[in-house]
């Protein structure tokens, strides 16, 4: 059964399915859940695949994917080794996770632990203030992470510290452990890292990790496909962006909050000053 998909016109609306007994999927025995993760995609036809997969399809995935992976982290880590004069990343998972956020392939599936991001990503080309007309429509996902797991607990049976993952930041004490316990993962794991860059601190970063040996197509693992996924995943469709982002503006969202970056401000007061 495929997660279910409701229309929003304005950011009143999504925030109140969200947060609303009459929503069935968020309310399970009167409670909404402890936490709820986010994703925006500029097209609602976008699945939810990490960008590893996604590249790899054709291929043969059980002996390629982990390869690959291998020597992109090889080469990442060689080219960026000087920016961690003080401390480098402890493992691979944790160079997995910056490569990630620096646009490299990998196995994670961004979310955040914050609907604003999510939405700003969803409608960011209508926060560049052009005409836009587009048939695409911009959609946002959310995903209870506890439930996730839940879901396939027994089927990542060798993994001891998936309560970690969730519950509390995944420190170096327990990463030693985990990482060598995730590469027997046959299912999604939820799962939440350091915040190692301020442009992850920005976005409040957490991801899904996929398995790393496979032996199906990598497309027949897209999150919204798997079994149980509408226990723990639901997709909203924002048909009306022009007027969500014009909200967002109201409540004083920039671009720079998520690119924190000089360049992304410098273009940012450029594009104000200019237009007044």
């Amino acid at each position: 059964m495929t997660p279910p998909s409701e229309n929003i016109t304005s950011l009143f609306q999504l925030i109140e399915k969200i947060h609303t007994r009459e929503n069935s999927f968020f309310w399970q025995e009167n409670k909404i859940p402890q936490t709820l993760w986010f994703r925006g995609h500029k097209n609602h036809t976008y699945t939810l695949l990490p960008s590893l997969y996604r590249k790899m399809e054709g291929n043969n995935p059980k002996t390629d994917m982990r390869n690959k992976e291998l020597a992109l982290l090889e080469e990442f880590a060689t080219k960026n080794y000087f920016r961690f004069p003080y401390k480098l990343p402890e493992n691979q998972f944790l160079w997995m996770s910056i490569m990630q956020h620096y646009g490299v392939s990998t196995r994670f599936l961004d979310w955040s632990e914050a609907l604003i991001p999510s939405l700003f990503f969803a409608l960011e080309e209508f926060f560049l203030d052009r005409n836009i007309e587009t048939t695409e429509i911009p959609c946002i996902w959310i995903l209870d992470p506890f439930a996730i797991n839940k879901a396939f607990i027994e089927t990542n049976k060798k993994i001891n510290h998936v309560g970690n993952t969730i519950k509390q930041n995944l420190i170096p004490s327990i990463l030693s452990n985990l990482y060598n316990e995730i590469e027997n993962m046959t299912h999604p794991l939820a799962m939440i890292s350091p915040y190692n860059s301020e442009r992850i601190a920005a976005q409040s970063g957490s991801f899904v990790l996929f398995p790393g040996m496979i032996n199906l197509s990598p497309i027949k693992f897209r999150l919204e496909i798997l079994p149980n996924s509408h226990f723990f995943l639901r997709k909203f469709l924002l048909i009306k962006p022009k007027q969500i982002t014009n909200e967002l503006k109201i409540l004083g969202i920039r671009r720079s909050m998520f690119y924190p970056e000089m360049a992304s401000t410098s273009k940012e007061i450029e594009e104000y000053i200019l237009k007044r």
